[in-house]
């Protein structure tokens, strides 16, 4: 709290600055020999028990046999609690005697009461109580609630020994106050022989912070030039009071220090005190414990002989007068909600409640009462007095001294701390579960965050309410709890209210959580879209999940190849890449889900085949040579997993540029149509289910020659150069290379004119009339078919001499009969074309060979052969004139010699074969 200004206090005058209306008193009112009818003990001056030693070393063995050491002292339920360091050998262990006057001292059946350490401070800190000692590592603390059996903090050491090169490298010796709201420790350190105090400050005893300044107490004269040790410190009123142990090497002396902050002390200026008296302490005495009682002080020290038995000892310092008021209330370290505080306490004399003639009381916001806000002397007998203007809140200090009614005054009480807080504590945060917004455990776990003022009272108790409850009792406060949600899965409101110590109760806090307890359901794991087969080890994952309502949602995920072992938990996504195991094979990846409420559901799987190897594919062996342009191609391919989808085919011809033949086929054979007399190379790949694509194969897979056997055609009649006139017959054979293939139709031309058919095949004839020929040598031209190829054509020339032009000869029954025959011969063509559904040259143009439609129909793409002009006479045919032979053609008529086998041009194209 903030000094508030301060009004002039004197000790001379009584001013209350607490009641305007009360009357001024002056001091003289007490009787004028106050001050000489009693005096406060000397810090300085000892009386020693001349029983002494008042604890001697144990029995032979004992823990304490060798040696014993006072370290403190406690009074509790009028009784005297000595702890002391006891030792055997080398080993050093706290001991326990009680006594009633301080002076007879019984050991404790529970000895040692600390197996390992020495050096104990120990207070009664309400019903608690709480020691520091020094053991290994530093300053260790335990705690004890009939002052005998000790319990270690878990922490230990609560102090640890100074870092190395520090001056306080190693811990001696402790001594611990409770000084207000804080704790105080002085403690010796030592590097090596240099031993000095130091000072710590802790705000619970077990956090320690050491003073800046340290040590605050080091060697300064000659007998002390060794070290200073084993302090004790009392605070008598405002005042801190310091015995210590001081060295020179060779005699160890008690000696005195004094200060107002605990930091910087004033050593006494005739130090040592109580010099050896008696053998048994001569020439040692050290290790001085004090308690002040309000009046007298006693101390126990030890003393050791020339050997250093050590034992212990008892000395007091009496004072004369009342004892010092005893404070009630408010009570020491304890707060109220009121502004307007009472200040009550006590005033005995020896024990007996003695008669008060007047007091002084004093207030301070300071523990060194240095400035007072409030000093008032009062002639009164009331051991009470309330305030009597507000007092902000903060943390107050306040003493009394008092006078009998001989006037005898009393030293001052010991001061006393109090607090005022009138404002409610404050919840800055509340959170369940860490802050989760879903659960899926009805046990849930609050965390309170929350703070009082900084000159508050504290936290002290906390209530929770579950949405639909009641509030809970109080209960002393902690920032961590779990509470129950007893109910079906919705969301769950958790209210806080959190009061100090003095019951101010601040406002509520509220937090929520979704209860969820029913798990996800993964509806549905597709790998790679549902397919059966994949080529990829890496795949995609999709994921179909539902949590019922009112779910949380799905929250993360894992996978695993065998249901066992599962990956780590990973945030949910409904698609996601995923690397198969090694191998190919049939893969299973199983997913689980867990929601946000951290409910896991069943696990879920789903199967593909992993295929990264490509078909194997191969032809079947074909002729090197092919007698017709089409001709079949074969294929075989294996795939041990996902199996063939597809084929691709292409070709070379007479080792041009690779052709695309058959894409994406099912076939495994097919025809293909060649053109003769070329060279015809394949290569095929497969395609399997898994979209392995096969390499075509660099070198050529198998390849073949078309080569059609070519028919025979030969004329036997006329021979050549032969002699005509007239009609005359023409007449030879046919044959073909290829056993059972037929020759289908014999043509004859004269002079290039058009072709024109015989009659017959193997032995074929016709008539051509001469008539209609000049004079002269004529070229008679002969070819057979077989139906695909043309045979090579056949020649013979002869002379025609009929009678001479000037001649006067009727010739028209003749050309008559010419007429018919051609007429008819030209019938007969078209009739045998008609009936076999194709060109007579068998083939489209640009194709080697064509055998028309399959279905033996007229192909509609050829025109239909009407008899050229010359023949139309054939419409005028008289009836002797049918049978007779077909006569030959008139020049230039007849089909061209080209041969349409040879024409180059693309493949007609496959026909497949299952």
């Amino acid at each position: 709290m903030p000094k508030r200004s301060r009004p002039v206090a004197t000790t001379l005058i009584g001013v209350s600055m607490l009641a305007p209306a009360i009357l001024l008193v002056a001091l003289t009112l007490v009787p004028g020999d106050a001050q000489a009818a009693s005096a406060e003990a000397s810090p300085t001056t000892w009386i020693k028990y001349s029983g002494n030693p008042v604890l001697r070393t144990g029995p032979a063995g004992a823990f304490d046999s060798k040696q014993v050491f006072s370290t403190s002292v406690v009074r509790s339920d009028g009784r005297y609690y000595l702890y002391y360091t006891g030792i055997f050998g080398t080993v050093q262990r706290i001991g326990l005697a009680t006594s009633s006057d301080g002076k007879t001292f019984t050991r404790s059946a529970a000895n040692p009461v600390v197996s390992s350490g020495a050096n104990a401070s120990v207070m009664k800190d309400g019903a608690d109580w709480k020691m520091w000692y020094c053991g290994e590592g530093g300053v260790r603390y335990a705690t004890s609630r009939d002052g005998t059996v000790w319990t270690e903090h878990v922490s230990n050491p609560v102090l640890p020994a100074g870092q190395t090169g520090s001056w306080d490298i190693s811990l001696k010796s402790v001594c611990v106050l409770r000084d207000g709201l804080v704790f105080k420790m002085w403690y010796s350190g030592g590097n090596g022989d240099d031993v000095r105090i130091g000072l710590a400050v802790s705000p619970d005893g077990l956090r320690w912070d050491r003073y800046d300044g340290n040590p605050v107490l080091v060697q300064e004269v000659p007998w002390e030039s060794a070290r200073v040790h084993s302090p004790c410190i009392i605070r008598v009123s405002a005042e801190y009071r310091m015995w210590y142990s001081a060295s020179n090497g060779q005699v160890e002396r008690i000696c005195y220090a004094s200060s107002t902050d605990g930091e910087s002390w004033a050593k006494y200026p005739f130090n040592p005190l109580m010099p050896a008296s008696t053998q048994w302490e001569s020439p040692n005495n050290l290790c001085p414990v004090v308690l002040y009682d309000g009046r007298d002080m006693r101390m126990w020290y030890t003393g050791a002989n020339g050997t250093w038995l050590a034992q212990i000892g008892y000395a007091e310092s009496p004072g004369q007068g009342p004892f010092a008021p005893v404070l009630l209330s408010p009570a020491d370290r304890g707060w109220s909600n009121l502004s307007l505080p009472e200040f009550v306490w006590s005033f005995e004399t020896d024990s007996v409640p003695s008669t008060q003639s007047a007091y002084q009381l004093q207030l301070d916001d300071s523990p060194d009462m240095s400035s007072p806000l409030l000093d008032t002397t009062e002639s009164s007998r009331d051991r009470n007095l309330t305030a009597g203007e507000p007092l902000p809140d903060g943390t107050y200090y306040w003493r009394v001294r008092a006078w009998n009614g001989a006037g005898d005054a009393s030293p001052w009480s010991s001061i006393s701390t109090f607090g005022i807080d009138s404002n409610p504590p404050s919840i800055e945060s509340l959170t369940i579960n860490e802050g989760a917004a879903f659960t899926s455990y009805r046990k849930v776990r609050l965390r309170v965050n929350a703070s009082d003022a900084e000159d508050g009272s504290g936290l002290a108790g906390l209530r929770y309410l579950v949405e639909g409850g009641p509030w809970t009792a109080w209960e002393a406060f902690r920032g961590n709890l779990t509470v129950d949600l007893v109910g079906q899965d919705r969301l769950w409101n958790i209210s806080v209210e959190v009061r100090d110590r003095v019951n101010n109760t601040g406002p509520a806090a509220m937090a929520s959580i979704l209860l969820d307890t029913t798990p996800p359901t993964v509806t549905a794991l597709r790998i790679e879209n549902g397919s059966a087969y994949t080529n990829r080890n890496q795949v995609v994952l999709d994921i179909s999940q539902t949590d019922p309502a009112p779910g949380s949602g799905p929250g993360e995920m894992s996978f695993s190849i065998d249901a066992a072992v599962w990956t780590n938990w990973e945030p949910f996504h409904a698609r996601r890449e995923y690397n198969l195991s090694i191998g190919d094979g049939p893969k299973t990846v199983h997913v689980r889900l867990r929601d946000r409420a951290g409910n896991t559901g069943n696990p879920v799987e789903s199967s593909i085949v992993l295929d990264t190897t490509a078909p194997a594919t191969s032809l079947l062996r074909i002729p090197a040579f092919s007698e017709t342009p089409e001709f079949a191609v074969s294929w075989t391919s294996s795939d041990a997993l996902s199996g063939i989808r597809s084929f691709d085919v292409e070709y070379t011809e007479d080792g041009g540029p690779w052709t695309g033949w058959l894409a994406g086929t099912n076939l495994t054979t097919a025809a293909f149509a060649g053109r003769d007399g070329s060279s015809y190379s394949f290569r095929a790949r497969a395609s399997d289910a898994a979209g392995n694509v096969e390499a075509f194969p660099a070198a050529v897979s198998m390849s073949v020659r078309v080569s059609i056997p070519t028919p025979l055609v030969s004329i036997i009649e006329p021979t050549p150069q032969k002699v005509v006139k007239g009609s005359i017959s023409v007449a030879g054979t046919a044959s073909h290379p290829k056993a059972g293939q037929s020759i289908t139709l014999v043509e004859v031309s004269v002079d290039g004119g058009p072709w024109s058919a015989a009659n017959g095949t193997l032995s074929w004839g016709t008539v051509i009339d001469t008539r209609g020929l000049k004079n002269g040598l004529h070229n008679l031209s002969a070819r057979s078919y077989d139906g695909v190829k043309y045979s090579k054509t056949a020649f013979v020339e002869f002379q025609v001499e009929n009678r001479a032009a000037a001649q006067d000869t009727d010739i028209t029954p003749m050309i008559a009969i010419v007429a018919v025959v051609v007429v008819v011969a030209a019938a007969g063509g078209w009739l045998l074309m008609k009936r076999r559904g194709r060109r007579p040259n068998g083939g489209r143009p640009g194709s080697p060979a064509y055998d028309g439609p399959p279905d033996g129909s007229l192909d509609p793409s050829i025109p239909e052969m009407l008899p050229s002009p010359d023949t139309r006479l054939s419409e005028a045919r008289l009836p002797s004139d049918l049978g007779k032979p077909p006569e030959a053609p008139s020049p230039g008529t007849g089909p061209p010699e080209t041969h349409p086998a040879t024409e180059r041009g693309p493949p007609a194209g496959p026909r497949s074969r299952e």
